[in-house]
């Protein structure tokens, strides 16, 4: 993970998995989704999906979401301890069983990838139906991973491909299994290697067979935020951290007073603003955030 994200702690990972498993799960537990049990739905494809991207502290905050969504809708201990048991199986397990042998952050790429993620998605959906079959009398055990094993897949691979890939998240992983970014550089105050920067990246797309359209883009892109970082914080320096996949993530952080530089300043006009519009417009994703006097913006193109 990103160090910005590490900084978040522990807290952001259990927090976040229990107000989106309780938010998914009670209204199809309320409305009886398609008359399927309580510990099925939706919801399924969450332990493998939020376990993988957030790591193990996930599991806890999906028991939380579950637990809350059991009171709500007035289940018994045993429905509860059945879903739990299948929650941390899964989320758990899953982390687990895929950095045993992977050499990089998780992602889907490749056929082999698929057929990993299948045949972990398919053991861990079974061993999760042993307890309903034990403590809940009307749960089969097929029905249990049926419902994990088919969310799983059908939910949880498109939304992987579709915040590993396209909005460049980067998942928890094991410190031994974490990546360096493709492109790492520091600007200094008069920008002079800003250049070379791009030079670096026009270099990385010309070496991977990538769009020059593309590279042409995210030097671009890497240019309007430095001119505007350093015009607006008196030169600070500006540390820039690139990862290219499908798209491109850049991590840009600054010591200085608090500045935003996807906000338009005091005195900017309409042309001055011209290349942040663009920029924002075309972007997948476009964030900042500050903590004291280290502020970071988070840019997919």
């Amino acid at each position: 993970m990103s160090g910005k994200t590490k900084q978040n702690g522990p807290v952001k990972f259990i927090l976040l998995p229990a107000v989106l498993y309780f938010l998914l799960d009670t209204p199809a537990r309320l409305s009886g989704f398609m008359n399927l049990p309580g510990f099925a739905g939706p919801k399924n494809f969450l332990p493998a999906t939020l376990g993988l991207l957030l790591g193990p502290w996930s599991a806890a905050g999906m028991c939380l979401g579950a637990a809350a969504s059991s009171l709500l809708a007035g289940d018994s201990l045993k429905d509860y301890s059945a879903e739990a048991f299948g929650i941390i199986v899964i989320s758990v397990l899953f982390w687990i069983l895929w950095y045993v042998r992977a050499s990089r952050p998780f992602c889907l790429k490749k056929g082999r990838d698929y057929l990993r993620f299948t045949a972990i998605a398919a053991l861990l959906s079974a061993v999760s139906g042993f307890p309903g079959q034990l403590l809940l009398g009307g749960v089969t055990w097929m029905e249990t991973m049926f419902s994990y094993f088919s969310f799983t897949l059908f939910v949880g691979v498109p939304v992987l491909i579709l915040v590993t890939s396209v909005f460049c998240l980067h998942p928890v992983c094991p410190a031994a299994k974490e990546t360096e970014p493709d492109i790492e550089a520091v600007i200094g105050a008069d920008a002079s290697n800003l250049e070379e920067t791009n030079e670096k990246i026009g270099d990385f797309y010309t070496a991977h067979r990538m769009p020059f359209r593309q590279s042409f883009a995210t030097q671009n892109c890497l240019e309007e935020f430095v001119v505007r970082i350093q015009g607006g914080t008196g030169g600070a320096p500006v540390t820039v951290r690139m990862y290219i996949r499908d798209s491109v993530s850049l991590e840009i952080a600054y010591l200085a007073d608090r500045y935003n530089p996807l906000q338009r300043q005091n005195g900017e006009t309409e042309e001055d603003l011209l290349g942040l519009l663009l920029i924002r417009q075309h972007a997948l994703r476009a964030s900042y955030s500050h903590s004291g006097r280290e502020n970071h913006l988070y840019i997919v193109i």
